[in-house]
């Protein structure tokens, strides 16, 4: 006898579970991610720049030594008062033969700061002449006391020439230079006298002898 139809029982068929990961490989796979991150993170970040730091060492030169300054003079000169009278020490035919063309300067006052007003200071003259272009000739004639004769002549033998070429034999010490255009022959005599001239006439000490001796003759010892 056969049975009635046979109810079929329907399986669920469930796919068989994977293998599990043990927790430890788990922890250990979180760590390394993590590293990686982290190491990530510091290649993306720009290595700070170096800082070069430079030492300069600056050596100091020594100044060369300044020349010695020429001595000055004193501080109060003093001398003993000439009054010469300008045409005393170059006359008219003195003058023109010297110093063809000029004539006496009225009024003449040395510049400030120059040799003949030097010997103002010490009470000496000075006089000056003129041609018509205004060139000047000027002869000052003093006798400071002898410490200012001193320290005057050696200024003056620091900035000129020592020289004795003036045509004529000279009891004493001279000087000469050009500044200018301008002869300036400086004298000082063994009688203690200072004689100073200048010209534009004057490119040598010889061009200075002629009124040099007319000057000297004036003096009492001349």
């Amino acid at each position: 006898m056969n049975a009635g139809p046979r109810a079929e029982i329907g399986h669920v068929m469930t796919a068989p579970a994977g293998p599990r990961r043990p927790a430890a490989s788990v922890a250990l796979l979180a760590g390394a991610g993590a590293l990686l991150v982290a190491l990530a993170g510091c290649a993306s970040s720009p290595a700070p720049a170096a800082t070069v730091t430079a030492t300069v060492t600056v050596t100091a030169t020594p100044a060369a030594p300044s020349p010695a300054p020429a001595p000055l003079p004193p501080v109060s000169p003093t001398g003993t008062a000439l009054e010469y009278d300008c045409t005393s020490i170059l006359d008219p035919t003195a003058l023109d033969s010297l110093a063809p063309g000029f004539s006496p300067e009225a009024g003449y006052v040395p510049a400030a700061g120059s040799l003949a007003a030097d010997v103002l200071v010490v009470d000496g003259t000075a006089c000056g002449w003129l041609n018509a272009d205004d060139d000047r000739l000027t002869v000052a004639i003093g006798e400071p006391d002898a410490a200012s004769l001193a320290s005057y002549e050696a200024a003056i033998a620091a900035s000129s020439d020592p020289t004795s070429d003036f045509g004529r034999t000279v009891d004493g010490s001279g000087y000469f230079t050009v500044v200018n255009g301008v002869g300036d022959a400086e004298i000082f005599t063994s009688d203690g006298y200072w004689v100073s001239i200048t010209g534009p006439q004057f490119a040598a000490p010889s061009d200075a002898g002629g009124v040099l001796s007319a000057v000297l003759q004036v003096l009492p010892t001349g």
